[in-house]
């Protein structure tokens, strides 16, 4: 016998040996830099005695640990394209052996698209890693956040540890935060909020009115106004120079671009490698969320803010572990979350530029309207209905939100899928299902309310709703573009700058980073020869 076989045979079982008997079992994400780790400190110390003594040719030491990880690979891959629960499920074979794939084709920060073509090609319930199945069906959010549902939060949201917020996968955690936020949402305290967002979005105004009708890049001016807002209505300051911060938060989403399919590298990245590529981005948004806290702590404001319920909460005499470290984790969620508001004001106003008849209609519905009046701005149809339509074409998340199935398993019409399996319905995709609604790749506000038969199945609604939805940050941003595209629109006309070669730039170039993160809009706002409010 070859003595080179015994090194090899018996690593090669090992390695079949652990993957089976403890590598399928449970998760692992949240220690993968620890997996990691034990096998460096176990290889690299074999293999320097080995280049040290030289004893025995090379292969002594590195033969054996390339049969185990190449029998771990081989069962893995074995595992799951013939035995695992999810093999019936019609997918991408690679994606199905890793979401390394997946993360490979998102490279580009274009997620939303690698999912849609895999909905044309593979159906409404696909395989695409190798414990996930993505719905592509109207009822999809539904089946995930319906008020029914069992599921449990995935393991995206382990990406947020070691903090305590609102996102927590443990259930009480979020019960308790949730509590917190809805009453910093209180109707009176809304108002309060809403003169805050009148302030910026006036001074949004003042800097368009300055450029006298030439070309505006309005990206920059909304990321800044949004940040600005954040500041002033989360923390009560305006410590942080608006781009400054806009920046920081931006480059810290830049890595869940490619990154989010695969929670479990930004895992091992964060432990590991935080200097690496663009890993020190996350941790300059966790620097700067500290910073806000903490001069926030140290200074009481004038004026109500959100960050007000949070500390109040951790001071409460009886108050638990998690109610004190949630003031900087919800902080956190607070900023990432108000972060979404730009890019889908950004690509309202693009919709807008693009269909400008819908901009006329939402002008007649103003005439008799206070802008001050955030009630009565909320009534109005049109422009609600104008943000929902645009959500629906250009979702917020154009994939984010995945869910854990049940140990039961959730069942979809008469598709069952098996438990403690990831689960996704990528709010981009369900929005142009044809299933779901009448020429889904028109934009139609009316369909949303004066013509609800051009949505065909009424559970697709609920993705897009965003001026039905009571979650807390939502209503901020709802009330805060409401009242943006309610100032332009009553002062000027809008339209892409003159030279444009393709309007549609700003959606092609759009990025998947937990957000969307549109193209340069470039618009010209022309003065209103008769505005509607003087």
């Amino acid at each position: 016998m070859s003595p080179v076989l015994p090194q090899v045979v018996a690593p090669l079982c090992l390695g079949v040996i652990i993957h089976l008997g403890l590598f399928i079992r449970g998760e692992w994400h949240v220690h993968a830099a620890s997996v990691f780790l034990t096998h460096a400190l176990v290889f690299t110390p074999l293999l320097i005695k080995q280049f040290i003594s030289e004893p025995a040719p090379t292969y002594g030491v590195l033969l054996p640990f390339l049969a185990y990880f190449c029998g771990i690979l081989a069962s893995m891959a074995v595992y799951r394209l013939y035995f695992h629960r999810l093999r019936s499920f019609p997918g991408p074979r690679l994606a199905a052996l890793s979401k390394l794939w997946h993360a490979w084709l998102s490279r580009n920060s274009q997620s939303h698209l690698v999912l849609d073509s895999w909905r044309q090609q593979y159906g409404a319930f696909v395989r695409t890693g190798p414990s996930e199945i993505t719905i592509f069906h109207p009822a999809g959010q539904e089946w995930l956040d319906g008020p029914l549902n069992r599921n449990a939060r995935s393991d995206w949201y382990d990406l947020l540890l070691p903090s305590v917020q609102v996102f927590s996968r443990d259930p009480a955690v979020h019960v308790s935060r949730r509590k917190v936020w809805d009453k910093a949402m209180s109707l009176s305290y809304m108002k309060q909020y809403y003169k805050k967002i009148t302030t910026h979005v006036l001074a949004l105004e003042r800097i368009i009115s300055a450029k006298k009708a030439k070309p505006i890049v309005i990206n920059d001016l909304i990321y800044r106004m949004t940040f600005d807002v954040l500041q002033d209505v989360g923390f009560g300051t305006m410590d942080i120079e608006a781009q400054k911060g806009a920046e920081v938060i931006g480059s810290s989403l830049s890595i869940l671009g490619p990154l989010s399919p695969s929670p479990w590298i930004l895992r091992i990245a964060f432990d590991l490698f935080p200097g690496v590529w663009r890993i020190p981005h996350w941790f300059k948004f966790i620097e700067l969320t500290m910073g806000i806290v903490e001069k926030r702590m140290k200074n009481e404001p004038e004026s109500v803010d959100v960050a007000s319920f949070l500390i109040e909460d951790a001071h409460r005499k009886d108050a638990d572990r998690a109610s004190r470290e949630a003031v900087y984790g919800d902080s956190g969620i607070l900023i990432l979350a108000g972060s979404t508001t730009g890019p889908v004001l950004i690509l309202v106003l693009y919709c807008l530029a693009r269909w400008p008849e819908h901009a006329e209609k939402i002008r007649q519905e103003l005439r008799n309207v206070d802008y001050n009046d955030m009630t009565a701005l909320s009534a109005l149809p049109h422009i609600t209905a104008t943000i929902n339509e645009s959500l629906r074409l250009y979702p917020a998340g154009p994939s984010f939100g995945s869910r854990q199935t049940p140990p039961e398993g959730l069942q979809c019409d008469d598709v069952h899928i098996p438990g403690d399996i990831k689960v996704i319905a990528p709010r981009y995709s369900i929005g142009r299902l044809e299933e779901a609604y009448e020429a889904p790749h028109d934009f139609i506000p009316e369909r949303w309310y004066s013509k609800p038969e051009l949505v065909k199945d009424k559970r697709a609604f609920a993705p897009f709703a965003m001026g039905r939805n009571s979650c807390a940050g939502k209503k901020i941003a709802m009330s805060q573009m409401r009242l943006t595209v309610s100032i332009l629109l009553s002062k000027y006309s809008i339209s892409f700058a003159p030279g444009t070669s393709d309007e549609m730039f700003v959606e092609k170039e759009m990025k998947d980073q937990m957000t969307a993160l549109p193209g340069d809009l470039e618009l010209v706002f022309e003065e209103l020869e008769t505005p509607v409010w003087k």
